[in-house]
């Protein structure tokens, strides 16, 4: 949801260790903030970043990712 000091550490930390760095803002329509406007702050907090936003539904939990193209637990989550 809102950006907080511990989404602002890791852009920083990131930011000194790999260039360049991607930020992915994920967000759905039923969320009480708007990702276009969390899209936003990251991008002015992470100038240097590439910032893209994804608009949809994506799998949130372990099980959601079952039929999607991902092994069963235990394997690292690397795809088929």
């Amino acid at each position: 949801m809102p950006q907080h000091n511990g989404h602002l550490f890791v852009c920083e930390t990131a930011l000194e260790l790999v260039e360049p760095l991607s930020v992915l803002v994920c967000s759905t329509p039923c969320e009480p903030i708007d990702g276009h406007l969390r899209y936003q702050w990251v991008k002015q907090v992470a100038p240097h970043a590439d910032v893209l936003h994804l608009h949809r539904d994506i799998p949130q939990a372990p099980e959601d990712h079952l039929g999607l193209g991902y092994m069963a637990q235990g394997d690292q989550g690397n795809a088929l």
